[in-house]
């Protein structure tokens, strides 16, 4: 592929075809290989959420909504977000915006955003509650990231962001996918049709782009190498990410050329997949089923901790 011809070409419009073009593979693992440990117990989840948000049904569409009366406002609030991500179909031109609402809301709910404490003595520091570093996060939506690629300069158009404030860093990228059902369906459609992963990967090479920029208006040095989260939601079922990104990819598609060092740049998804015993597949609808609504939260909440590790780094010097 070093003989490929690239075009400066904005994120969405990234394909597989794209990919291959400067040398990047994506392989799915496992999620206890992925998280290097099985998610969080159910105790995390229940700390954060409502049980009636993991039980509930989710409603119908009207007038059939099927909704309990007797639900709290903030969980009728949610699960109608999550029915109208649900309902509506890949043809309708409000799908996307549908899936990026229930998307930042499911960060809100599970606690993505307010303030952090950053640094290896976080736990310790929250026990003392002295002399630690603090955070603000955001989460936001379709927040656009310049996107430099063969000389020129594009777009990266994300679902959600999660940034930080002052400094404003990119800790976390959502893409919203509202054609295809699974990152698996994705890697089998045409290669040289924009796809969703191939969208995320992008904006993730926009976002070293960004957060070194950052870096270096303040008079830090920038990063050789960085690792961004990443989550697609095909529909309302979570594929999460891990993206390296370094220098060489970065300056690669800045200039539209092959890596020099034809260093491949290895991404890692991990799938949220669900298997009832003797019933086969849990949640193929996505999270409009409360089995795999619960087992994709808790997949979020082990992400969270799996994506702070990564982010914190970027603080360093601030």
């Amino acid at each position: 592929m070093a003989n490929t011809t690239r075009w400066p070409k904005s994120a969405n419009e990234w394909t597989a075809d794209d990919l291959r073009a400067y040398n990047i593979s994506v392989s799915s693992v496992p999620a206890y290989e992925f998280f290097s440990c099985p998610p969080p117990p159910n105790s995390s989840l229940d700390k954060l959420v409502d049980p009636a948000i993991l039980t509930s049904p989710c409603p119908g569409p009207y007038p059939n909504c099927n909704t309990n009366p007797d639900l709290p406002h903030h969980v009728e609030q949610y699960l109608g977000y999550l029915s109208l991500a649900t309902r509506t179909t890949p043809l309708d031109p409000n799908r996307e915006s549908a899936i990026v609402s229930f998307s930042a809301k499911t960060l809100k709910l599970l606690g993505f955003h307010g303030r952090d404490r950053i640094g290896e003595d976080r736990e310790r520091e929250s026990e003392q509650g002295e002399g630690q570093e603090m955070v603000q996060k955001v989460v936001t939506m379709h927040y656009e990231l310049p996107f430099t690629i063969c000389t020129t300069t594009r777009v990266a158009q994300t679902g959600v962001c999660l940034i930080s404030m002052r400094p404003t860093m990119v800790l976390l990228v959502l893409i919203a996918d509202p054609t295809q059902p699974t990152a698996v369906t994705e890697s089998k459609a045409n290669a040289s049709s924009p796809n969703a992963e191939a969208h995320l990967i992008a904006s993730a090479i926009a976002t070293f782009e960004s957060n070194n920029a950052k870096r270096s208006s303040r008079g830090l040095p920038a990063f050789s190498s960085m690792t961004v989260p990443g989550i697609v939601m095909h529909g309302t079922c979570p594929t999460f990410y891990l993206v390296p990104v370094t220098r060489e990819l970065s300056e690669s598609v800045m200039c539209g050329v092959w890596p020099e060092n034809s260093t491949e740049t290895k991404v890692v998804r991990c799938e949220t997949v669900a298997k009832v015993r003797g019933e086969g597949k849990a949640g193929e609808g996505g999270m409009e089923d409360p089995r795999y609504r619960k087992l994709a939260l808790e997949n979020f909440l082990a992400f969270k901790e799996l994506a702070r590790d990564h982010w914190e780094n970027l603080f360093k010097g601030f």
